[in-house]
């Protein structure tokens, strides 16, 4: 047994399943850290709980008296069933209300008066400053956060601000400042854009975040933990 007895070993997997291209590095370090407790962030289909229980108990002969506490933490509770259950002590599913501003105090979204905050962890779906604040917050906890360009949508990228002529723009359409398009690409990708700008020959289009550039605020409260 190691002599570590109290260290959390987090686990983050792409929900609800996770790559194979994971499972042999995390094995490994179960294996190097042997820890008497494991917090899995966003447990999905729960497969690196199912392994942290093999590589820590199991692999030592415990088969049926188990000694390392595995907790999870889950936005979707769809996700869970027995399975989890049977091999995760806790499973907790995480919803947060949150408030995001500009630097000059201009709200640009918020949960309050409206359905709380769900999202899958480790897929990207809301910025990594926002998403690494809430994942260590306590319940009921409410926490102020900046967030700067590089943790929120990135910089303004020149490259992704097109001007073209207007027998280019849809014909059904009357570009309005502001205006927002779906631009299809040769290869079936759909980009969002925005016309920022229109002369009487051409229509500026802009793929970049609207909040590309600008360093975020957010005011968030961990409102419940099931």
């Amino acid at each position: 047994m190691a002599d570590i007895i109290d260290i959390t070993v987090p686990l983050r997997s792409e929900m609800p399943c996770s790559r194979p291209s994971a499972l042999v590095p995390m094995c490994n370090r179960i294996m190097e850290k042997n820890p008497m407790s494991v917090l899995d962030i966003g447990i999905g289909f729960g497969i690196f709980g199912f392994l942290a229980r093999e590589y820590t108990d199991v692999r030592l002969g415990r088969y049926f008296n188990w000694k390392t506490r595995i907790d999870g933490i889950e936005i979707f509770e769809k996700y869970i069933t027995h399975l989890q259950r049977e091999i995760y002590n806790n499973i907790y599913i995480v919803k947060v209300h949150y408030t995001g501003r500009l630097q000059d105090g201009t709200v640009f979204t918020t949960t309050i008066n409206s359905a709380a905050l769900q999202f899958k962890i480790g897929q990207n779906q809301i910025i990594p400053g926002l998403e690494n604040t809430i994942v260590s917050m306590a319940l009921v906890e409410s926490k102020t956060v900046k967030i700067p360009t590089a943790r929120a949508f990135g910089p303004q990228r020149k490259e992704m601000i097109q001007t073209i002529d207007r027998n280019q723009f849809p014909k059904h359409l009357k570009p309005v400042v502001g205006q927002k398009l779906q631009d299809y690409q040769m290869d079936g990708q759909i980009i969002n854009v925005t016309v920022t700008d229109i002369s009487e020959s051409t229509v500026t289009l802009d793929a970049n975040h609207p909040l590309a550039g600008k360093d975020l605020i957010f005011d968030i409260q961990l409102v419940e933990i099931l």
